[in-house]
């Protein structure tokens, strides 16, 4: 009886086509989990940065504190983020509101805001 030429040949290539394929689907899939990864801590950099710019506005208006106020372009683990801070006044049911408003943004372009009221002065 003989053996069949080139039966050993044919798994090789099998099994190197099979070791290709799911290194290539792997490689993706890492791939996208570093990148959400990278976007997940850019947010949560932008809502840390927000958080404490609203609690140093609210502790210097509350307690009269002077604790500087993070503004302009300021870097944090690495990643250049601009803050940008807006004040509005305005009148709820008779009472005089300062309406604050805190945006981070990125160099990419991805922003995270939020409002907080204050009774003025």
């Amino acid at each position: 009886m003989r053996k069949r030429q080139g039966f050993a040949l044919l798994w090789a290539v099998s099994a190197v086509s099979i070791v290709f394929l799911l290194g290539g689907t792997a490689f993706f899939m890492l791939r996208a989990a570093l990148r959400s990864e990278q976007a997940m801590e850019i947010e949560a950099d932008e809502a840390f940065l927000v958080q404490e710019v609203m609690e140093t506005i609210k502790y210097n208006s509350r307690l009269q504190g002077a604790l500087p106020v993070p503004s302009g372009d300021l870097e944090r683990n690495g990643r250049r983020y601009h803050i940008l801070i807006e004040e509005n006044h305005r009148t709820i049911e008779g009472v005089e509101m300062r309406e604050v408003s805190c945006t981070v943004t990125d160099k990419t372009g991805t922003s995270f805001s939020a409002v907080m009221l204050l009774e003025a002065p």
